[in-house]
């Protein structure tokens, strides 16, 4: 841009002493100098013109950058600037439109949260850069990345629209989408969810909702994504930058998935297989009931312990307790649910325990599962929407099975 507007500066200087030298030149006819005269003005206005045109086309893609970012509240497109001190995200989460074909709906994705994948990515490659040297993590991630092109390969162009549209490699959406397999921590004690339906609520219709109750930094950079794919089932999800839905995904079909960070204490049940945080997009677009989500996860690769659940409009469902070495399904009624499933991040199902953790600290996940428990029959039957937002947002106490207990 600066070399533009001196060219048209300097333009403009030499035209004007020109000027000046042939009207005070005594030696030069008058018609000569007033024909110089005019061409040097209409060059002078065809090298403005230029020169504005060109400094248009620089100016107009930074305006509309910067104005899509400040639109939603997260600054410049591509992301922080250098020295900058990252802004926590806004109250209200961004909501995100895709559609189209794969590669389309992720280039899509990427351009509207560009700012947050690149926080989202520079936070999460640091925390594993503590754990393994970048050649070693990538080859980890090759590894993830074959089983997806196996076993959900339109989501290849996903993850390479997003890299092209944010700016950033496909490398960087791999790692984002499967973090929490690559890290292979042990599980988060966090996150909970549940259903209910028919006896259980106010209106006999079918209420789903959990928590994300994960660690702020970078998680909290969060959008509500609304899909539109040329093939397969529209869905709306929320999930942290550079996936399409981390533990909630609601379909076209009316399927809802909710999954929880699961249990996996013995070496076998952690493996590569498809990405944790992949996995809901993936059953959002091509499963159309939950028997066909219960299947797939019957018999997909699974890199680690996760608890699924998966439930219709109908009040039809089941949960999905897997790892990497087995996968056990248990349904409303096998532990005394009424019309009602819930998960937290323990399992059930006896087969499962053998890969389970130790009873954890008082309020965590056996105790939510009791604390939800205890409100759902307390209030079965008259459930709605309020009674849910209250029951997730309850961390004053806790019911250890006997009694109200203080955190």
């Amino acid at each position: 841009m600066l070399p533009l507007l001196s060219l048209m500066v300097g333009a403009y200087i030499i035209t004007k002493m020109t000027i000046y030298l042939l009207d005070h030149d005594p030696n030069q006819p008058s018609r000569f100098g007033l024909v110089v005269n005019k061409l040097f003005a209409s060059a002078t206005i065809i090298v403005t013109i230029i020169c504005l045109v060109l400094i248009s086309g620089l100016i107009q893609p930074l305006a509309a950058s910067a104005m899509d970012g400040q639109r939603r509240g997260m600054g410049p497109a591509l992301g922080a600037l250098p020295g900058e001190i990252p802004r926590p995200p806004p109250g209200v989460m961004p909501v995100v439109f895709i559609s189209g074909k794969p590669y389309d709906m992720g280039f899509q994705y990427g351009r509207q949260l560009a700012t947050y994948i690149l926080r989202v990515k520079q936070a999460l490659w640091a925390q594993l850069l503590q754990k393994a040297d970048k050649a070693t993590l990538l080859q980890h991630l090759l590894k993830y990345d074959a089983v997806i092109r196996k076993e959900a390969p339109e989501m290849i162009p996903v993850m390479e629209g997003m890299a092209a549209g944010s700016r950033v490699s496909y490398e960087d959406i791999l790692m984002i989408n499967s973090y929490v397999d690559v890290a292979w921590a042990r599980p988060v004690q966090a996150c909970s969810g549940f259903a209910a339906w028919g006896k259980a609520t106010k209106d006999g219709k079918t209420i789903a909702a959990i928590n994300f109750d994960f660690f702020p930094n970078p998680f909290s950079y969060r959008a509500i994504i609304i899909a539109y794919p040329d093939k397969g089932n529209s869905f709306i999800s929320t999930g942290y930058a550079g996936v399409l839905g981390n533990n909630f995904t609601l379909n076209e079909k009316g399927l809802v998935e909710l999954n929880n960070h699961g249990e996996y204490v013995r070496p076998e049940d952690k493996g590569y297989g498809l990405p944790a945080m992949l996995i809901p997009g993936h059953i959002a677009m091509t499963c159309g009931t939950w028997e066909d989500a219960r299947d797939f996860m019957l018999n997909a690769t699974i890199s680690m312990g996760v608890v699924r659940h998966f439930q219709d409009i109908e009040g039809a469902g089941c949960v999905v307790e897997s790892t990497a070495a087995k996968a056990k399904v248990r349904y409303a009624g096998d532990f005394g649910e009424n019309d009602y499933l819930i998960e937290t991040n323990h399992w059930l199902i006896e087969e499962m325990k053998d890969t389970k953790w130790p009873m954890p600290r008082p309020g965590s996940s056996e105790y939510r599962y009791m604390t939800i428990q205890k409100y759902v029959r307390d209030q079965h039957g008259s459930l709605d929407v309020e009674a849910f937002m209250k029951i997730l947002g309850e961390f004053k106490r806790y019911w250890d099975g006997n009694e109200w207990q203080s955190p």
